[in-house]
């Protein structure tokens, strides 16, 4: 730990037992800070971030500190090492202090003479400053046994102490864990997550990372990772609670229109998505139950499944039912919304559909599932859900059909084992679409037939269904692949939807044998191949000789 000598100004270092006492600036950082490269310098003096440092140097020669501790030029943050352990490290560092200094730069407060008036006034200038909506100043906060607050020009303004009833009612945390820091353990997870619902912190990594000492976790620091911080963190306090709270966010809202959130991972994006869950507690797991714990298909958790009765339009939608309610409500527990998959096992978390209290009479004999709620949505985004399509026809095999797609959803398409690999796109309210035209040219009977294929998946949860529907249309056999595409257009504009069936037949007659005609038929169904569930077009045709007696 480097600490600043406030006598010689020059940085000394020192570790475990030999750290001697001292005291700890908390600020906002502004433009200018002083930095470990320039405190041994001695142009630093004349840098907006000196003031700060000259104001806590100063009065803590008067106080009779000889070291404080200031994050602007005591780490080096050029060592990512040296960051990563400060960071880790750093809610020990305030917690050790004999005193905090915060700083509050952007107080203009000044005394008056009426006592009553000036404490208003105080009070008001404390509340709008931006200290309360920093993401770091939270474990400042919270960690260190005394601070004392001061305004721009170092007036003093209160102690911890002294001001707790104001400082609780700024920002939600109670007055006990602020004269005793040690009590944020007694406090739920999800309680202590919306301490810092409303905070901000210039790096995205950083809403996780300022939250370490919160929850007595470690983890090293990946920036560059994104919201991937705030995941891992989760992961973290997984590994060191069984409180299920963790689980308990997205309490408040209602339905939304936007199918684009319509499934996500177990974890939260952000600590504000715990607003509305101030007030859940955990309650003790029945004996036997093992703990929820982290794996590679999500988090694994044994939980009472119980039926959707609220939302009639999520149909069959369960309901994994936490060891966790709101306080002093004991009519039930706190249900969590889940989306199904394809695995009866794993599910997914639905955050557009919010959280209620499950009455305990409708889960209490409710048979106990273990699940996994996977970690993360198996699709980046509303645009790339596929459906593989494999065609299967003879003529696939025997070479007498050219086979080719003509227009398709964005998709892939393989021509050496003649599969499309369809996406869904956006079809209406809870509705998605995924089209497709193959064309068969026959070479030897100069014949073009074009099948087209549109699979329409509905609603959600358990409740989705996909449609399938089939078109067969007859094409010119020598027609380019420009003029099919509008031959498709055109009959997608001339045939409504109701038109179209799940199979469908149609007779071609033979250019090149007069003799001769076809019957095409296609059908689309879905099979399991490999343990994977894809839909298969299976395409027929049978060549007829006058009198059209059938043949293959």
């Amino acid at each position: 730990m480097r600490l600043l000598n406030v006598h010689t100004m020059k940085l000394e270092e020192y570790f475990g037992s030999q750290i001697p006492e001292y005291a700890i600036l908390s600020h906002c950082w502004g433009a200018e800070e002083v930095t470990f490269q320039h405190i041994n310098g001695y142009e630093w003096h004349d840098m907006p971030g000196a003031t700060k440092i000259k104001y806590v140097s100063s009065y803590c020669k008067e106080q009779g500190f000889h070291y404080v501790w200031i994050d602007t030029c005591c780490i080096d943050k050029s060592s990512s090492a040296e960051l990563s352990e400060a960071i880790n490290s750093m809610y020990g560092w305030y917690e050790g202090s004999v005193v905090c200094y915060a700083y509050l730069e952007d107080v203009e407060y000044a005394p008056i003479m009426h006592v009553s008036a000036s404490l208003e006034n105080k009070y008001k200038a404390i509340r709008k400053s931006r200290w309360f909506n920093r993401g770091w100043t939270l474990q400042e906060l919270i960690a260190p046994k005394e601070i004392s607050f001061f305004n721009r020009q170092w007036r003093y303004l209160g102690s911890k102490g002294g001001l707790s009833p104001l400082l609780s009612n700024i920002t939600t945390i109670p007055e006990d864990v602020l004269v005793e820091p040690e009590k944020r353990r007694d406090f739920s997870v999800a309680r202590k997550m919306t301490w810092a619902a409303k905070r901000q912190t210039t790096r995205i990594e950083d809403v996780a990372y300022s939250l370490l000492g919160i929850f007595d976790v470690n983890m090293p620091l990946l920036y560059g990772e994104g919201q991937k911080a705030f995941t891992r963190l989760q992961e973290e306090i997984l590994k060191e609670t069984d409180d299920q709270s963790l689980l308990a966010w997205g309490l408040i809202g209602s339905f939304s229109l936007d199918r684009s959130i319509i499934s996500t991972g177990v974890f939260a994006n952000s600590p504000e998505a715990f607003l509305g869950s101030e007030n859940v507690v955990p309650f003790p797991s029945k004996p036997g139950r093992q703990p929820q714990s982290m794996t590679n298909r999500g988090v694994r958790i044994e939980v009472p499944l119980s039926t959707n009765q609220h939302f009639p339009i999520l149909d069959k939608s369960p309901f994994a039912i936490l060891d966790c309610h709101y306080k002093n409500d004991f009519s039930g527990a706190i249900g969590i919304p889940l989306i199904s998959t394809r695995d009866d096992s794993i599910f997914l978390r639905h955050p557009a559909i919010r959280g209620i209290t499950y009455p305990a009479l409708e889960f209490k004999d409710s048979k106990v599932h273990t699940i996994y709620i996977s970690k993360r949505p198996p699709t980046a985004s509303k645009s790339t859900e596929r459906e593989t399509c494999l065609i299967r026809a003879p003529s696939a095999e025997d070479k007498r059909y050219n086979i080719f797609p003509v227009i398709s959803s964005p998709g892939r398409w393989d021509e050496k084992t003649k599969v499309l690999s369809m996406e869904y796109r956006h079809g209406g309210w809870l509705r998605e679409r995924a089209s497709m035209a193959i064309a068969f040219c026959n070479l030897r009977m100069k014949s073009c037939f074009l099948v087209m294929v549109t699979l329409i998946k509905e609603g959600v949860g358990f409740s989705t269904k996909i449609r399938t529907l089939i078109k067969i249309v007859a094409g010119p056999a020598t027609a380019s692949r420009l003029i099919l595409e509008k031959l498709v257009r055109e009959s997608q504009q001339n045939n409504s939807e109701a038109s179209w069936k799940g199979n469908d037949t149609i007779i071609l007659p033979s250019v090149s044998n007069l003799s001769e005609r076809i019957t095409v038929n296609a059908d689309i169904k879905r099979e399991e191949i490999l343990n994977q569930e894809v839909f298969v077009l299976s395409v027929t045709q049978m060549a007829e000789k006058w009198p059209y007696s059938r043949t293959e």
